[in-house]
């Protein structure tokens, strides 16, 4: 539908632009002020990340990594490592460390 033109895709609701849709601007490249963006950013980042967490200010760095620790245990049980490892490939598991606040 996209490459025959279709359909007209105005806006992305993502923090990123995805890769099939390079022209296509997100929600968060629309002008506002910061509290909105802030906002915009908490309210999108549910679609970036399949269960998004947050914690305090001021947590000690060892807390949070034994927080993210205790997320990816259970892909290391045989029961859920095939459920887990396609849902890091389709929402990036990894990439936990690059929205940190």
């Amino acid at each position: 539908m996209l490459a025959g033109k279709r359909i007209t895709v105005p806006l992305q609701i993502a923090l990123e632009r995805h890769e099939d849709l390079p022209d296509i601007p997100t929600i968060m490249e629309l002008p506002g002020d910061p509290r909105r963006g802030a906002a915009l950013k908490l309210i999108v980042s549910r679609q970036a990340m399949a269960r998004p967490f947050a914690a305090p200010q001021g947590v000690a760095p060892e807390r949070i990594e034994a927080l993210r620790a205790a997320f990816e245990r259970p892909c290391a049980i045989p029961i859920f490592s095939p459920r887990c490892a396609a849902s890091a490939s389709r929402c990036g598991r990894s990439a936990a460390p690059k929205y940190k606040a």
